[in-house]
């Protein structure tokens, strides 16, 4: 894995492209995991893996909720940020850094969640199958899977080729993409000027529609059950941004 984009990109321009990790009011992740209970019909205690979680806003908004929340990413600096504010809320996460290809939890969740365009970074479809067939074996028979998505019909709707991502307090961040239609790839260049400075980064992520996602989800054994184009919870159309789609690992037949 050495070499990938994402092991240093979360570090060093995540929070450029962001304005900051203020830049998710409390509120706007508090709609987020709300939704996310109400779409997978669970309750507390239920255990949930956040996988991908990030610095730990959705992990955190639903530990407080009474849920038993096990947080997973790459990015240590991210774990370190949601341990401390785990700590300052008072509650208990469980936290740990793994490649989310290679987590290896065996019936252990009523849910597994991937949330904030979480999903995709490998130039390898065989590796984002893999994840998936490692949440399907993450979930008790019967657990729910959100997975989080920038929907590709809208993106090609609108697709720009150059776009100004952020442009305040001094910082400048500009983004040329290059879809490949083949492999449903986006690659970008991210351009960051600062201070004076420019800094390039290049990134990578597939990029999904409906049709393409349940093919994976069913590859990896999970089963559709619906799908939603916003956090209010709107039918999902080709223009809707979001792509938010539920699943979950079907409990085996009597007598097989």
């Amino acid at each position: 894995m050495a070499g990938q984009w994402f092991e240093t990109f979360f570090d060093d321009v995540y929070p450029e492209l962001f304005g900051g990790w203020d830049a998710f009011p409390p509120e706007r992740t508090e709609k987020e995991a709300s939704f996310v209970v109400q779409a997978l019909n669970i309750q507390p205690p239920a255990r949930i893996l956040d996988l991908a979680c990030g610095h730990g806003r959705h992990s955190l908004a639903l530990a407080k909720q009474g849920f038993r929340v096990v947080g997973v990413d790459l990015t240590q600096r991210f774990l370190d940020m949601g341990q401390r504010a785990a700590q300052e809320a008072g509650v208990e996460i469980e936290w740990h850094r793994q490649d989310m290809r290679r987590i290896e939890f065996n019936q252990e969740f009523d849910a597994v969640i991937n949330m904030f365009s979480a999903f995709g970074y490998f130039e390898d479809e065989n590796d984002d199958l893999e994840v998936l067939r490692r949440v399907h074996r993450a979930l008790k028979p019967g657990g729910k899977f959100s997975i989080d998505l920038i929907n590709r019909d809208s993106v090609m709707a609108r697709f720009a080729p150059v776009a100004v991502v952020r442009e305040e307090e001094g910082v400048l961040v500009l983004e040329r993409r290059d879809f490949e239609p083949l492999t449903g790839i986006n690659h970008s260049t991210v351009h960051v000027f600062k201070n004076g400075e420019r800094r390039d980064h290049h990134l990578t992520c597939r990029l999904f529609n409906l049709t393409e996602i349940n093919w994976f989800l069913s590859r990896a054994g999970l089963r559709f059950l619906s799908a939603y184009g916003s956090y209010e919870g709107e039918e999902l159309d080709r223009l809707s941004h979001r792509l938010l789609v539920v699943a979950d690992k079907p409990c085996a037949h009597l007598g097989r």
